[in-house]
C-alpha cells in the first residue's frame, strides 16, 4: 500500500473519477473490480448481493474475493474486511482532520 502521504498528495494533484478509484489505491495488488467486490464486502453485502450490483454470477464474486484473500495474504475472506476498514479508516481520518502522517521511513 502506497504511504498514506503519498497517496493523499496523489488524490489531490489528480482527483479520482469515484470511489473504485481510491480504493484501487489503497489496494493497489488488486484489480479495479476486485476492488469494488472487495468494498461492497467490506460494506456487509452477501455475495449475491454484490453479483447483483454488479452484475455477475455468485461465484464469480466469490472468485473475486478468494483472489483478495490471496493477494492480501490473508487467512480467511472476513480477514479482508479488517484489512479494507483499516486502510480505508486510516486515509479518511487522515484527510477530514488535514493530517499529515510520520514518514514510515525509519532508520534501524
Amino acid at each position: 500500500m502506497p504511504y498514506t502521504n503519498e497517496l493523499i498528495q496523489k488524490l489531490k494533484t489528480c482527483p479520482p473519477i469515484d470511489l473504485v478509484e481510491v480504493i484501487n489505491c489503497l489496494f493497489p495488488e488488486l484489480t479495479r473490480k476486485e476492488s469494488e467486490v472487495l468494498y461492497w464486502w467490506a460494506y456487509g453485502s452477501s455475495t449475491n448481493e454484490i453479483a447483483k450490483i454488479i452484475d455477475v454470477t455468485n461465484d464469480t464474486i466469490k472468485t473475486y474475493l478468494k483472489r483478495c484473500k490471496v493477494k492480501l495474504n490473508q487467512d480467511s475472506i472476513s480477514d479482508i474486511r479488517l484489512i479494507f476498514h483499516s486502510r480505508y479508516n486510516s486515509l479518511s481520518l487522515a484527510i477530514n482532520l488535514q493530517l499529515s502522517l510520520p514518514s514510515r521511513h525509519y532508520k534501524l
